[in-house]
């Protein structure tokens, strides 16, 4: 038996017209992208670890400095949207394989604002009392 003539296979690669992708067909595709990913677990918790020594941080600096008000929690919630948004850009994450930047966003904000608080307050009425 010789090799295979070229046209004999093409005609076995070929399985008929492609299907166009419907909305199984794109559930199944986005469930197989995130899974192709196995460290998307470990990336939400670095996020998660990252904005906990964020909030352990400014929660140090913002006491010990005696800053008050409003100032030092703007501070701290733009630079927690920065590390919430420059991190997956940083590692080359397209947001919407995993449901938007949204996903990275909430990812540890409640828990994490409380730390803030409770590290500056403390900090500070250690520091200043």
């Amino acid at each position: 038996m010789g090799p295979k003539s070229r046209r004999q296979v093409t005609a076995t690669r070929s399985e008929g017209p492609p299907k166009l992708a419907g909305k199984e067909d794109s559930e199944t595709l986005s469930t197989q992208l995130v899974d192709d990913i196995p460290d998307l677990d470990e990336f939400m918790d670095l996020i998660f670890h990252s904005r906990m020594l964020l909030a352990v941080v400014c929660g140090l600096v913002f006491g010990i400095t005696a800053m008050q008000g409003s100032v030092p929690i703007a501070i701290y919630l733009v630079t927690s949207l920065v590390l919430g948004l420059g991190l997956p850009m940083f590692r080359g994450l397209n947001a919407n394989d995993f449901g938007g930047e949204q996903s990275f966003m909430n990812e540890a904000v409640a828990p994490a604002l409380g730390i803030f608080f409770a590290v500056w307050v403390v900090t500070y009425n250690i520091v200043h009392q």
